[in-house]
């Protein structure tokens, strides 16, 4: 009798009606395949427009910072032609007329705007009798100069002192601008004719002994002439605009003429009073006596360093906003041009973009179907 050996089996749970699948076998675990990324989803590589960008901006920045220098350079250039507001008139006269002298009024009647005046040296080569004052070293009787001087004197009793510098200066015929006095030192400061100035000087300084003795001399010349010319031009057309004025038909007319001559009387007003200022300082000399007690030891000066310096900072940053402006106004010309070069460059930079043809889109890659050998349970093994 043969025994027919079976399979053991695996005691099925009262729940579970349906037989149990054999365990799979041992293996690593499958991971299921990626499709591959399509081709227009894919990163492009980036061109080098970073670069690009930083060398144009470089050479833009250059250039432009070439034309500013060039700019500064040929405004604080002294072969310039310096256009300033010269104008050239009788050195002799001390108010020239308006339609006489050369720079005298150059307004039109009818309009009443003034005209750029000619700069000085253009004024210089049209009158070769006209010096340089440069080239003029001598300070002779027609030149304008403004002097000052200095002078510190040891005496007993400097209170006492100061009455004989009053007495001297009321001599002289000057007055006393500013006094301050201590027990031990008076401090005066006069004004006394120019012509005076060396007299009164040397009568002060035999008062005592003298331990500094200093004087300057500032040649304004120039400046005294061409605030004279300007307060002649000036002059002559506030007397145009009154005559406007009463020839005025309407309110509104009367209006603006009204207005128009305001402005020019102020200006008018301000240049009388800078001319009064300069020929006061040319009249006028300046002296500033220091009466000290004999021993006492001379001050030190510690406060004229930041003066000094505030006042050379404020020449440079006056010098720096004229620069600037000048380089501003030969830049502004260039702004157009430059507008329409980047306009262009963007312009043919659209085009070529455009015309550029553009890779296809690839579709997505077929992968494993669903239900296929890749995703079917492995077969059971016998």
């Amino acid at each position: 009798m043969t025994t027919t050996e079976r399979a053991p089996t695996t005691p099925r749970d009262a729940d579970d009606p349906a037989p149990r699948d054999p365990a799979p076998e041992a293996g690593p675990p499958r991971v299921p395949p990626v499709p591959p990324t399509p081709a227009a989803a894919q990163p492009r590589p980036r061109r080098p427009r970073r670069t690009l960008r930083i060398v144009a901006l470089v050479v833009a920045v250059a250039v432009l910072a070439t034309f500013v220098v060039a700019a500064v350079v040929a405004t604080l250039s002294p072969s310039g032609s310096g256009g300033g507001y010269a104008v050239t008139v009788d050195r002799d006269s001390t108010s020239s007329s308006s339609t006489g002298s050369p720079g005298g009024s150059a307004e039109s009647t009818t309009g009443g705007a003034p005209a750029v005046p000619q700069s000085s040296d253009a004024a210089r080569a049209a009158d070769p009798g006209t010096r340089d004052p440069a080239q003029d070293t001598t300070v002779g009787p027609d030149r304008a100069v403004i002097r000052t001087a200095t002078v510190r004197i040891e005496v007993a009793d400097p209170a006492g002192t100061a009455g004989d510098v009053r007495a001297a200066v009321t001599a002289a015929g000057g007055y006393v601008a500013d006094e301050r006095s201590t027990s031990r030192r008076s401090d005066l400061t006069v004004k006394v004719p120019a012509a005076q100035l060396d007299a009164f000087v040397n009568r002060v300084a035999g008062l005592g002994t003298v331990t500094e003795r200093s004087s300057t001399a500032r040649d304004v010349t120039d400046q005294l002439i061409d605030t004279d010319a300007r307060v002649a031009a000036q002059r002559a057309s506030v007397d145009r605009v009154r005559a406007l004025l009463a020839q005025a038909n309407s309110i509104s007319e009367v209006v603006a003429i009204e207005s128009e001559l305001t402005s020019r009387q102020a200006a008018l007003d301000s240049l009388d009073r800078r001319l009064a200022g300069l020929r006061s300082s040319t009249e006028l000399a300046t002296v500033d006596v220091a009466l000290v007690e004999a021993g006492t030891p001379a001050a030190t000066d510690t406060g004229t360093g930041f003066g000094e310096g505030l006042g050379v900072g404020w020449d440079w940053l006056r010098g720096l906003g004229a620069g600037l402006a000048a380089a501003a106004g030969f830049v502004l010309p260039l702004l157009p041009v430059a507008a329409v070069l980047v306009l262009a460059a963007w312009g043919v930079r659209r085009i070529v973009r455009a015309r550029r043809p553009r890779p296809a889109a690839a579709g997505p890659t077929a992968g494993p179907t669903a239900g296929g050998p890749a995703d079917s349970a492995p077969a059971d093994r016998t």
